[in-house]
């Protein structure tokens, strides 16, 4: 956290006042119940502990790699089941890793939730305040997702951020387009 946010001055002061180390714990902690079979509600549990600390919420089932850190303004971070995240991994307030809609199995007519369906997070990303991704994509290593952006297109090359603001809009949409084609079931 000294690393990520310089405006921490020391270690007593992420354990004391910054709540990405709550989150972050919990998270890491209710993930090994995850993997030993634990009950789901003991799991839940401790993500909504977090939540109420933080404002960030979490799923049990997401793995983290290290030095995540939701970064200093937590509040608003939703993460899904199926998200994947890399290691060296940072994330603004307000973004949600979360999908429109679920997909139909036409047989029965009930949804699938089985499916990966969530973001997948290279190492060394940055994802800006208010930055909704709605689709199953794969982000780039040292990839950067700009504030108020939804993505819809997988980023294959890394990104900065002098480059973010020249990409063509089939990289990248605004949050209600991002929303929109969720509901149009393109899925990448």
């Amino acid at each position: 956290m000294l690393t990520y946010d310089v405006a921490c001055t020391s270690l007593s002061e992420v354990a004391l006042y910054r709540p990405a180390i709550h989150c972050t714990l919990h998270q890491h902690t209710a993930h090994a119940l995850h993997k030993l079979s634990a009950p789901n509600n003991l799991m839940r549990l401790l993500t909504k502990i977090a939540y109420s600390m933080t404002g960030t919420n979490i799923y049990t089932a997401t793995p983290i790699g290290h030095h995540f850190f939701p970064l200093m303004m937590v509040p608003g971070i939703v993460i899904g089941s199926t998200v994947i995240i890399g290691d060296h991994v940072s994330i603004y307030h307000e973004a949600t890793l979360g999908v429109v809609s679920f997909p139909v199995d036409q047989e029965i007519g009930k949804k699938i939730r089985s499916l990966p369906r969530h973001l997948i997070i290279m190492g060394r990303v940055v994802l800006y305040a208010n930055a909704p991704v709605l689709v199953r994509i794969r982000t780039g290593e040292d990839g950067v997702i700009g504030a108020n952006f939804g993505v819809v297109k997988s980023l294959s090359t890394p990104l900065s951020s002098p480059s973010l603001h020249a990409l063509s809009r089939e990289k990248l949409l605004a949050p209600g387009m991002a929303l929109l084609m969720g509901r149009l079931g393109i899925w990448q």
